[in-house]
């Protein structure tokens, strides 16, 4: 599954909180009908989604396999989209990613050319447009299927990933957007590696890859190590023939499932492969109903869970409704478009709900289905903690909190509102507070806290009136690192650009004096480093 990326390491969010199951039967269809947008291009494989001319409106860009192109469709807002010109990108582009390569505030394109044996780059050209595709076949072999970009060496740059016909390749990142010569990794004998995703499965640090083996039946895990390199493949038997692999944590116990699909008619279609406290995954499989190519994750019905999607042979997307702990609906039924192969899932019309863009292999072709789930009124259950004084740092759980437009302190606006998941929002307590109860305002109504919050004085080992910030180095580019004196209680701290937007953000314990701001991913140029009425500016390079 291709989703928008933002170029920062992969952070998969933990979902909690527990709803009675929703059904699609019980409240009307989640999804519009597919609005189908020509590529110009026969045979589309692959979709990714991101802005990619800084307009804010979400685009999309098609992996065209038989004609070796690229075709932009620009957001035109609402969900609509417009078709450009088909660009060279290798021939036999089969899979397509969008990431900022070499810093300059523009996603580039990224292309696997099968029949070229190479991987595209297509940079971002300043007054719009992209560079001719550049190709780098030094050492990639053969048949590049899948990508990912992120830094798996952890020398600041973005490194490309790519899933090959018999192993994984990573061709590290240099300055200005260029890639070295490819390194080789191995999956096993006879294996034959398909979808390919990035994240950091074991809490190192460290970029981690899986891959679905579809000729080993298996999911295939290579960690990440601390010189920079991938460690020696494990193997998670999963069933017959997976295709593609995305992550989430599918039951909410806030560690990352894995999640494959299946080409295999009269096999299950969908298995996940849940992560274990000690280690290790517990394989669950779930309906058979003919063969899926691609499969994603997201909460389609604001509860506060992961739902599961699958693209199907013929014209159908498959949406799995997460019921309980380990458990789905039976699939639900949308018409996607001519025999989808690909999916990706993000917010295409800004509405805060996320939606389904499909590769239509035979349609030449992209399917839109836009969310049209309601999205039930803020449920709040707890209030974490429950006193502290004004700048303190407050965690608010409950369920359907996504799109929060407003919290209160007994009628004083929170000064900072930040949205983690549709079951947690993290807010601070804004000058002029009272005790009293806690409210939280979204597009569907209003929720306030069964208990108060008791607003308390600063004690005298808080943080001074005027607190001094200190970075260290500046200009930095991998991290930084912020001083600050010692405060009685939890801070936030924000990294925000030069137009106010929050880029980055870290929660500080109490009596904490330093902290690590990671930068991977963050373009050249001045940002403010903020904590409580405290800035200072940062320098990236």
């Amino acid at each position: 599954m291709k989703t928008f990326f933002t170029v920062t390491n992969c952070f998969l969010l933990a979902l909690a909180g527990l709803l009675a199951p929703r059904t699609v039967a019980a409240q009307g269809p989640l999804f519009s009908r597919v609005a189908n947008y020509s590529s110009g291009a026969g045979f589309v494989k692959a979709v990714a989604v991101g802005d990619v001319d800084n307009d804010g409106q979400m685009d999309i860009v098609t992996a065209n396999k038989y004609s070796g192109t690229v075709t932009v469709l620009l957001g035109q807002g609402g969900g609509g989209f417009t078709s450009s010109m088909p660009l060279p990108s290798g021939n036999g582009t089969c899979d397509v990613a969008l990431a900022d390569v070499n810093g300059d505030g523009r996603l580039d394109i990224f292309t696997a050319a099968d029949y070229a044996n190479a991987v595209g780059v297509l940079l971002s050209q300043a007054g719009g447009g992209f560079a001719p595709v550049a190709l780098y076949s030094q050492g990639v072999v053969s048949g590049p299927r899948n990508l990912a970009l992120g830094d798996v060496n952890g020398d600041g740059w973005l490194d490309l990933v790519v899933a090959t016909i018999s192993d994984v390749v990573v061709l590290p990142g240099l300055a200005g957007g260029a890639f070295a010569s490819a390194i080789h990794y191995s999956t096993g004998v006879g294996s034959s590696p398909l979808g390919l995703v990035l994240s950091d499965l074991n809490g190192d640090g460290r970029l981690d890859v899986v891959t679905s083996d579809f000729a080993g039946n298996s999911a295939a895990v290579l960690l990440g190590q601390a010189n920079g390199t991938l460690g020696p493949v494990t193997k998670y038997p999963v069933g017959t023939s997976p295709t593609s692999v995305a992550l989430g944590d599918l039951n909410g116990d806030g560690r990352t499932d894995l999640l494959l699909s299946h080409d295999a008619t009269g096999n299950y279609s969908v298995s996940v492969l849940y992560a274990q406290a000690g280690g290790g995954y517990l394989l669950q499989q779930y309906y058979n109903d003919g063969s899926s190519f691609d499969v994603g994750a997201a909460d389609f019905n604001g509860d506060g869970h992961l739902d599961i999607v699958a693209v199907h042979h013929g014209y159908q997307v498959h949406v799995l409704l997460w019921q309980a702990p380990n458990t789905f609906s039976y699939p639900t039924q949308y018409i996607a478009g001519n025999f989808p192969v690909g999916v990706a899932v993000a917010d295409v019309n800004g509405d805060g709900q996320p939606d389904v863009v499909t590769a239509n292999d035979n349609g030449e072709a992209v399917g839109v289905l836009l969310n049209r789930s309601p999205v039930p009124p803020p449920v709040l259950r707890s209030v974490s903690p429950a006193s502290g004084p004004v700048g303190a740092v407050v965690t608010l759980t409950g369920s359907y909190l996504a799109g929060a437009t407003a919290v209160q302190f007994n009628g004083s606006a929170a000064a900072q509102v930040t949205s983690v998941s549709a079951s947690r929002l993290t807010v601070v307590v804004p000058p002029g507070a009272v005790s009293g109860a806690i409210t939280v305002t979204t597009p569907s109504g209003a929720a306030t806290s069964a208990g108060s919050f008791t607003v308390s004085a600063p004690l005298a080992s808080a943080t001074p009136r005027l607190m001094a910030l200190g970075l260290y180095p500046n200009p930095a580019r991998e991290a930084v690192t912020l001083t600050m004196p010692a405060a009685s209680h939890e801070r936030q701290l924000l990294i925000v650009d030069a137009v106010g937007r929050t880029v980055g953000q870290m929660l500080v314990q109490p009596r904490a004096t330093a902290v690590v701001l990671p930068l991977a991913g963050l373009s050249a140029g001045v940002y403010s480093v903020q904590c409580e009425a405290a800035r200072a500016r940062l320098f990236v390079e």
